[in-house]
């Protein structure tokens, strides 16, 4: 019984999940070889479009490879050619669509290995120590993974092969099952948030500001991935829209023309292969709903708009 309890308790137990707290989500890694990927989020689903980041208070977190994993899942037909047996040289003209699709998915595999192999993983496939010029250090001062350019981190092409095959081998397959893992149902329920400002004074009027329309966003959709339905989500793209406010409460957030604001929109995120090597992200709103703060962080809220009760002008 007591040797059965120890080999019990020896036994190395990974948990494959996702994590969350107040303003970010972990999604576990399903090896010690790979870091766990962490991004920010908002209410406990994942936060998209503008996402604010302070040196020494946010989070570290790594969107980039939170957005690489994702796209392993849709780019099956390119991956389905990889070459395991050797690098696939690149070459724009005279190339088949098989040797293109095997150059593009070791490219995107190494840049995903980059962002999420772990440091001793890296050390052992990516260190080049007859090199004295390159660093087996794969992280900067400022705790930022360097680039890595090269299969091994080497300019030796049998080290690179080496490196290349034995890293297909024994860990593609784990990176494209955990990238299944994601965006179940082929959707994701996010929070959009966008950078909009405050156009003129207060209106006594109608008791409250106009606001730019929709904002850009950036991190996996932008406003031109928006898909409107109704009249008033297609205003959203091009129209200010009114938010109704109290006097009182003005003059509490001291708003005033030209400042920033940051509307939240709780959508739904579809991705679409738009090519064998492009993956677009449109969305739609999942609520009438948009929260309204004065600050990046999300910790100011200054009222919300329903776009079914409110008005909208050029």
């Amino acid at each position: 019984m007591k040797v059965l309890l120890l080999l019990f308790i020896c036994i190395p137990i990974i948990i494959i999940g996702q994590n969350s707290d107040n303003n970010t989500i972990t999604y576990k890694s399903p090896s010690k070889d790979f870091i766990d990927i962490t991004i920010q989020s908002y209410k406990g689903l994942p936060r998209f479009g503008d996402l604010y980041f302070l040196r020494g208070v946010t989070p570290p977190v790594n969107p980039k490879a939170y957005k690489m994993l994702i796209e392993m899942k849709y780019l099956k037909s390119i991956y389905a050619d990889i070459d395991k047996t050797k690098l696939t040289k690149e070459s724009h003209y005279n190339s088949d669509l098989k040797t293109k699709n095997s150059y593009y998915s070791q490219q995107h595999l190494l840049q995903l290995i980059n962002k999420l192999g772990a440091e001793d993983f890296l050390k052992k496939y990516f260190c080049d120590t007859s090199n004295t010029i390159m660093s087996c250090t794969f992280t900067d001062t400022n705790g930022m993974r360097k680039h890595i350019g090269r299969w091994g981190n080497s300019r030796n092409q049998f080290q690179q092969i080496r490196s290349y095959k034995t890293v297909v081998k024994n860990h593609l397959e784990i990176l494209q099952n955990w990238s299944n893992t994601f965006f179940k149902d082929n959707e994701e329920t996010v929070y959009f948030v966008t950078q909009s400002m405050v156009v003129g004074k207060y209106d006594f009027k109608q008791n409250g500001y106009w606001i730019t329309s929709m904002g850009m966003g950036s991190f996996m959709i932008s406003k031109f991935q928006f898909v409107a339905y109704s009249d008033n989500e297609k205003k959203l793209k091009q129209q200010n829209i009114f938010l109704a406010i109290p006097p009182s409460k003005a003059k509490e957030f001291k708003i005033q023309n030209r400042v920033p604001v940051f509307m939240v929109y709780k959508v739904k995120v579809k991705p679409k292969v738009i090519n064998k090597t492009n993956i677009q992200f449109s969305f739609e709103l999942n609520t009438k709903v948009i929260e309204i703060y004065k600050d990046k962080a999300l910790t100011n809220k200054i009222g919300e708009i329903n776009i079914d009760n409110t008005t909208f002008k050029y």
